[in-house]
């Protein structure tokens, strides 16, 4: 076990430098080509829907960051993101163009899939994610949180809409189940952090 944990060190160290040498360029369109998928593939669609409770600016401002995506997929999957991107939102990501790469790794060490991230579409509580990587060639995510009243307080729904093909057709049945359950366990990690207990802000008062 701890030659292989020595093995998946070395291999992020190699992924990392080589990501830290390549020259940067300024952003461009994703692709020339509008991304689709193969003709003998299938096209597979799945959405998932949380009610949260807390409101929708809170939720929005959790899940429009990369540290908050990596918090739903941890402990297992994360996403890496370069330096000039780490403190940005969503918000601030480009339309239409790449807005980064990322490695998408096990474990926080074995490189799994390549990701090239780009929007169709950002606005607050709403964005249309457009991408591509090494496992799909095709990969449309659009979440969308919205306010919603509860006997308890302010709450919302988070709605994920997904819509992907794998590279390898004969894999797609394994790779939609898959994508389902982590999108499951992400939906299942946001309801464990909001359901934490929060402080309340107390009002102010003027003396008399």
């Amino acid at each position: 076990m701890t030659m292989v944990m020595t093995a998946f060190m070395k291999l992020k160290v190699i992924f990392m430098t080589m990501e830290q040498n390549r020259p940067r360029v300024k952003p461009r369109t994703q692709s020339r080509r509008p991304l689709h998928c193969h003709p003998m593939a299938h096209t597979y669609r799945l959405c998932l829907s949380s009610q949260l409770p807390l409101p929708a600016d809170l939720a929005w401002a959790r899940v429009s960051t990369m540290d908050g995506v990596n918090a739903e997929l941890g402990p297992w999957l994360k996403m890496t993101v370069p330096a000039y991107a780490r403190e940005r939102s969503l918000m601030d990501a480009p339309i239409g163009e790449l807005s980064f790469r990322s490695w998408l790794l096990f474990a926080g060490v074995l490189p799994i899939d390549r990701h090239s991230l780009g929007f169709e579409l950002i606005e607050a509580g709403h964005f249309v994610e457009k991408s591509s990587s090494w496992l799909h060639p095709l990969w449309r995510h659009e979440r969308v949180v919205e306010a919603t009243a509860t006997a308890t307080g302010d709450g919302c729904r988070l709605t994920d809409k997904l819509e992907f093909c794998a590279r390898v057709g004969v894999v797609g049945r394994l790779d939609s189940a898959l994508v389902h359950r982590v999108f499951r366990h992400r939906h299942q990690r946001l309801l464990r952090w909001a359901q934490r207990p929060r402080e309340a802000s107390c009002p102010v008062t003027r003396g008399a």
